[in-house]
């Protein structure tokens, strides 16, 4: 993933921060809700932060509320335990982003899977609606 960040331009520690807080000389704007650890965090230039996940153990996704989920090498991910407890943790900040038609939506990436069990994202492509994301996308580029 941030192989492709600095193929597109991104820096970082000018960009981005993985694992630590960003240094105050960056001037970055502050997230919503700050974390208290930043051992698994993802944090950008322009406030945002993404918390990284884990399965090597159950409930790590408890008590957390996420407004988007990227799935990276969904292959290896346990559906399962991603539908009982990530998904579910789905469902943060409706009050500052609920009006973006991406929110709550979910970015899943892997190659081919080989294993029936690391197949289970290759079903969601029969659930999505191409026309709806492409009308909602439409109405947002209108706004």
């Amino acid at each position: 993933m941030t192989m492709h960040w600095e193929a597109w331009g991104y820096k970082r520690d000018v960009h981005w921060c993985i694992g630590r807080k960003p240094p105050k000389a960056l001037n970055w704007p502050k997230p919503l809700i700050e974390p208290h650890n930043w051992e698994h965090i993802i944090s950008f230039y322009n406030g945002a932060i993404a918390q990284i996940v884990s399965q090597d153990r159950k409930g790590t996704s408890n008590s957390k509320s996420f407004d988007f989920l990227c799935i990276d090498e969904a292959k290896f991910v346990k559906y399962d335990r991603l539908k009982d407890e990530t998904f579910l943790a789905n469902r943060g900040q409706l009050r500052e982003f609920g009006d973006q038609p991406l929110h709550h939506g979910m970015i899943v990436t892997s190659d081919m899977p080989i294993t029936k069990e690391g197949s289970w994202f290759l079903n969601f492509e029969e659930k999505m609606d191409r026309e709806l994301i492409t009308t909602i996308l439409t109405l947002k580029a209108e706004r």
